[in-house]
Formats: C-alpha cells, sequence, structure tokens
C-alpha cells in the first residue's frame, strides 16, 4: 500500500505543479495593438546638400530629427533646417557642432513624427 500512496503522492505534486506553471503563463499577460496609419509618409530624398522630406502631413512640421553616429569617422552632429517657408516640405543638412558642413563619417538619421 505505500508504494501506491507514494506513486498517487508523486502525481498529485506533478499535477499541482503543471497548475503552477500554467497559472505562471496566464499572469504573464498578452499585448495587442489594432489601430491603422491615418496618414501617408512623407517622401524622402538624399543628396549631397543633405536630405528633403517632401509631401509630408501637416503633424510632420513637429517631427524630431535625431542623429547617430554610426563609425569612427563620424563627428557630433546636429540636422539643420535648410529652408524656412510654410510649407510642410523639410530640407535638412547635416552640420558639426561649429554649424560646418560634415564631409566625413557614417551617421544613422531618425526621424520621429508624432
Amino acid at each position: 500500500m505505500s508504494g501506491k500512496r507514494f506513486a498517487v503522492s508523486v502525481a498529485m505534486c506533478l499535477a499541482l505543479v503543471g497548475q503552477a506553471q500554467a497559472g505562471g503563463v496566464v499572469a504573464s499577460g498578452v499585448l495587442q495593438f489594432s489601430g491603422s496609419i491615418v496618414e501617408p509618409s512623407c517622401t524622402t530624398t538624399v543628396g549631397s546638400a543633405g536630405w528633403r522630406m517632401d509631401n509630408c502631413p501637416a503633424l510632420a512640421r513637429d517631427s524630431v530629427i535625431g542623429i547617430q553616429a554610426v563609425d569612427e569617422q563620424a563627428l557630433p552632429a546636429q540636422a539643420v533646417r535648410i529652408d524656412r517657408g510654410h510649407s510642410v516640405d523639410q530640407a535638412y543638412r547635416l552640420v558639426d557642432e561649429h554649424g560646418k558642413p560634415l564631409t566625413q563619417g557614417h551617421y544613422l538619421v531618425v526621424v520621429t513624427s508624432p
């Protein structure tokens, strides 16, 4: 009889461990996103003098431009808007900390729109 009791006890412990693990998975939760993009993105072109973002939605005026150096030749940089019209079309160039155009290095430009 003690062998049967031991086997039943082990089976019950394993069942309880399985229940505890299943409870942990449920407690972790699931994120679900839904929605849609209601405005098209800008048309971006890159040239030797910088880059342009044309045909932008109105909210693109409040975009934040981030510049990240990618290699060792890249100096600290910032984006400067070179057209100041009322249009949502925007032209930018990369300059160093003294405002001079960059001539070397590789950069990643991150545009964050609201």
